[in-house]
C-alpha cells in the first residue's frame, strides 16, 4: 500500500512540473503572439492584423494559449499528507495556480472569520521545509567548516537565488508601467485629428494591464519567499540548533574554585577535626565571581535564541533591498536616459549623492545606539536572572 501511494504521489509531481513547463511556453507563446501583433500594426503596408479571418485566428491563438497556461498550472502535486494525524500545512499539495495565488489558505481565513479565534489546534502540521526538529537534522547531516553566514547561505540557497530572481523581476516590472504609459503618449501625440487612434494602443493597454498584476504578484510573491522560506526557517533552524548545544554544554558555574584554593588546597585538619566552616565556605560565590565575565551564561544563551537569531533570520529576509537598489538604478538610469538625456540624469544623480553621506553619518549613530542598548539588555538580563535564582535558592533553603 505504501508503494502504491508513492507512486501516486510521484505520478502527480510528474504532471505537476509538466504543467508548469506548458504553462511557461504558453507564456513565451503569448508574448510572441502579442509581439508579432505589434510589428503588424507597426506595418504601414498592412491595414490592422489583416483580413477578417486571420484576425479571428490569431484571436483564438491567444484565447487558447491562456487557456491552456491556466489548464496547466490547474494540477495538483499530490493528495492529501498527514503527519500524526493532522493534515501537513497544503502549500506544496495544491495546484501551482493555488499556491501562488494563495488561495491554498482560504480555509484559514474562512474558518478564522467564523470563530473569530483560530486555536491551535485549527493550524495545520508544519512541512518539512519549516518544522525545526528536520531543520536541525538537515544541518547536522553535513560538515559546516565555513562561517556561519556562508553555511547559512548554501542551506538556504534556492529560496535565495529565488528571492534575488525576482528582485531583478520587480526592478523590471515597477518601470513597466510607466514605460509602457510613455508609448501610449507617444500614439496618441502622433494620432491626426479626426481618424482613429491606431490598432497598436490596444497592444500597449494589455501590456499594461499585464505588467501592473504582474508587478502586484510578484511584489507580493517576494514578500512571502523572505518570510516563509528564509525568516522562518531560519530563526527556526538557529534557534533549535543553539538550544541543543546548550542543552550539550555543562553548567559548571558553582563548581569552580577560585586560584587561591587550588594552590593551597582545602584545610584537611579542620575538615578532620569536624570544623564545618571549611566545607561551609560560599564556593559558588568564587564561581559567581569568575564566570562574570563569561559569555556561556544562560542570559547569552536566552540573546542568542531571542535577539541573535531574530537579526540573523531579520537580515536574510530584507537582504534583497541590497542588490534590489543595483537592479532599480540600473533600470531608471536605462529608461531615464531614453527620455531626459545624460544632463538631466548626471544633475539628478549628483543631487542624490550628496545626501548619502548624511545618511551613513546618522546610520552610523544609530547602529552605536543600538550596540550599547544591546549591553544594557545583557547587563539586566544577568541581574534579573541572578535576582530569580537567588530568591528560588532562598524558597528552597
Amino acid at each position: 500500500m505504501i508503494q502504491n501511494i508513492g507512486t501516486i504521489i510521484r505520478k502527480n509531481i510528474k504532471s505537476f512540473e509538466l504543467g508548469i513547463y506548458t504553462t511557461i511556453s504558453c507564456a513565451c507563446l503569448l508574448a510572441a503572439i502579442l509581439f508579432q501583433d505589434w510589428l503588424l500594426l507597426r506595418d504601414t503596408n498592412i491595414e490592422g492584423l489583416g483580413p477578417p479571418e486571420d484576425m479571428v485566428l490569431r484571436v483564438s491563438q491567444l484565447v487558447l494559449a491562456i487557456f491552456t497556461a491556466f489548464a496547466g498550472v490547474s494540477l495538483t502535486r499530490r493528495p492529501e499528507i498527514y503527519k500524526d494525524g493532522i493534515p501537513v500545512d497544503r502549500m506544496y499539495t495544491v495546484s501551482a495556480l493555488s499556491r501562488y495565488s494563495f488561495s491554498w489558505c482560504a480555509h484559514l481565513l474562512k474558518l478564522a472569520h467564523v470563530k473569530k479565534r483560530l486555536e491551535l489546534d485549527d493550524l495545520p502540521s508544519m512541512d518539512h521545509y519549516t518544522r525545526s526538529k528536520d531543520l536541525s537534522r538537515s544541518w547536522e547531516s553535513k560538515d559546516r567548516p565555513r562561517k556561519l553566514w556562508i553555511e547559512v547561505a548554501i542551506a538556504h540557497k534556492w529560496p535565495f537565488i529565488i528571492q534575488w530572481s525576482l528582485t531583478l523581476i520587480q526592478a523590471v516590472g515597477n518601470f513597466a508601467p510607466q514605460f509602457v504609459t510613455f508609448h501610449l503618449l507617444k500614439i496618441l501625440e502622433e494620432r491626426v485629428v479626426g481618424y482613429p487612434v491606431n490598432n497598436e494602443a490596444w497592444i500597449w493597454v494589455i501590456v499594461l494591464t499585464i505588467a501592473t498584476i504582474g508587478a502586484s504578484w510578484i511584489e507580493a510573491w517576494l514578500f512571502w519567499i523572505s518570510w516563509s522560506e528564509l525568516a522562518i526557517p531560519i530563526r527556526s533552524q538557529l534557534s533549535a540548533l543553539v538550544f541543543q548545544k546548550s542543552l550539550r554544554r555543562k553548567d559548571v558555574k558553582g563548581a569552580t574554585k577560585s586560584k587561591k584554593e587550588i594552590v593551597e588546597g582545602p584545610d584537611l585538619s579542620e575538615t578532620a577535626m569536624g570544623d564545618s566552616s571549611a566545607s561551609d565556605k560560599p564556593e559558588i560565590l568564587h564561581g559567581e565571581e569568575e564566570g562574570e565575565g563569561d559569555p556561556k551564561t544562560k542570559q547569552s544563551t536566552v540573546n542568542l535564541i531571542g535577539v541573535d537569531a531574530k537579526r540573523i533570520s531579520d537580515f536574510c529576509s530584507f537582504n534583497y533591498y541590497f542588490p534590489g537598489s543595483i537592479f532599480k538604478l540600473v533600470v531608471s538610469f536605462a529608461f531615464l536616459l531614453t527620455i531626459i538625456g545624460w544632463k538631466a540624469l548626471l544633475a539628478g544623480f549628483l543631487a542624490m549623492a550628496i545626501t548619502i553621506p548624511i545618511n551613513i553619518h546618522f546610520s552610523k549613530r544609530y547602529a552605536a545606539a543600538q550596540d550599547r542598548l544591546m549591553k544594557v539588555r545583557d547587563v539586566k538580563m544577568g541581574v534579573v536572572t541572578e535576582a530569580l535564582q537567588g530568591d528560588y535558592f532562598q524558597t528552597a533553603v
